[in-house]
């Protein structure tokens, strides 16, 4: 069975600086990563990628295929 090792550890107050700063830069990232999420499109928008679907149906866009005809 394992030993357990009783760990002290005194208090250095020239860490201090280090743990203020870290912890500056982690709320600052907790800051940055909660972001919201950004509004939906606006009506025109809407009607921007409607009309755009309708020309591409009577058009009949098809994907283009990477493949090239030999000469």
């Amino acid at each position: 069975m394992a030993e357990k090792r009783s760990e002290t550890s005194t208090y250095d107050g020239s860490t201090q600086p280090v743990v203020d700063l870290l912890t500056q830069i982690l709320n600052e990232f907790k800051k940055q990563v909660q972001s919201t999420t950004p509004p939906p499109l606006g009506d025109a928008a809407d009607r921007a990628v409607q009309a755009f679907k309708e020309i591409s149906q009577a058009l009949d866009v098809k994907a283009a295929s990477n493949t090239r005809k030999s000469q």
